[in-house]
């Protein structure tokens, strides 16, 4: 391989992730780490044992999020801590730099909206030529969300994304 190959991570129990090489996304999906009554010690060890085969990645960048919203605050908050020390964990500990982008930041540098909707988030990811998920919708806006991050990152470096043709 040549270039950064740089990992874009939406944590969550339905964790998006997209890869690039340099500019160009390479892979991209979604991760479930399991339903909602495993308890978060499995979905840590679930996600803990994935992240591992990322771990020849040049740089990681993930959402920070900040607000949680209104729905199941507690709940997510914790999940989220949990993942985001997991991931933490992994790329410190084979010294990859981790990169945090807050969710506001990537809304408004990905489609110009700081408050868009995953809708939003969805359409510039195709207009990007993402394949993924279903125009119009949220489909996979979690993928979408990962693609964003890498997106994002290339755009910082006077670059655009394209995707691979494999």
């Amino acid at each position: 391989m040549t270039g950064t190959l740089r990992l874009g991570l939406d944590l969550g129990r339905s964790m998006g992730w997209a890869l690039s090489e340099g500019n160009v996304i390479v892979a991209s999906g979604v991760e479930i780490l399991s339903n909602s009554d495993m308890p978060i010690g499995f979905r840590g060890h679930m996600m803990y044992n994935w992240l591992l085969d990322f771990t020849d990645v040049d740089e990681v960048y993930y959402e920070k999020v900040i607000n949680h919203g209104k729905m199941n605050v507690t709940r997510t908050a914790h999940d989220y801590g949990g993942y985001e020390m997991i991931m933490n964990l992994v790329f410190y500990g084979v010294r990859k730099p981790v990169i945090p982008i807050i969710t506001t930041t990537l809304k408004k540098e990905f489609t110009g909206d700081g408050r868009a909707q995953k809708e939003d988030m969805c359409r510039v990811a195709h207009f990007h030529g993402w394949k993924g998920g279903r125009p119009g919708t949220a489909q996979s806006n979690d993928e979408a969300d990962a693609i964003a991050l890498l997106a994002v990152a290339a755009a910082r470096m006077g670059q655009k994304i394209s995707f691979s043709e494999e």
